[in-house]
């Protein structure tokens, strides 16, 4: 009985059938959203602008900097950024999270504008970094062309 093993099959796995990662991002708050069977009650303070419970802030931050990256267009500057494209981040958080007041409460508002302009801050700052790094012969993936350019034209015009 020969037990050594045929040489060709050594090492040679197939890459296309293995499992990958996947999308993790907001996969926390679905599984609360879905063992409550309802979205997630936020409560912001509005002495401190933002939530005092622990997880409720942590899934506010994470939910707001997904809707930073993904949602809302990169601009050089926060104010740029119309009311129509802010309401448009405000559908999105409603879908996920019952924030109290959010509409109605205008310092509940001014809390949740201030905390998307941080995380819109923190992404443009790595765009920053990455256009430092790269110069403009390569975009982000993340936006559109004409975004990179403003955005690359805003930085170079930074320097003079």
């Amino acid at each position: 009985m020969d037990l050594t093993p045929d040489v060709s099959s050594i090492g040679s796995t197939s890459m296309s059938g293995r499992k990958k990662r996947g999308c993790t991002r907001g996969i926390g708050l679905s599984k609360i959203n879905k063992a409550l069977d309802k979205k997630m009650k936020i409560n912001i303070s509005t002495k401190e602008g933002r939530s005092t419970n622990a997880i409720q802030s942590a899934k506010l931050s994470n939910e707001l900097g997904m809707i930073a990256r993904n949602i809302l267009p990169i601009k050089p500057r926060w104010i740029k950024l119309t009311e129509v494209e802010m309401q448009i981040a405000f559908d999105k958080l409603e879908q996920k999270l019952d924030v109290k007041g959010l509409r109605t409460d205008e310092k509940v508002c001014a809390s949740i504008k201030k905390l998307l302009s941080l995380k819109s801050k923190n992404q443009r700052y790595r765009l920053h970094m990455h256009y430092l790094n790269h110069r403009k012969d390569s975009k982000s993936s993340t936006m559109t062309t004409a975004e990179w350019i403003d955005l690359c034209t805003y930085w170079s015009k930074e320097k003079t």
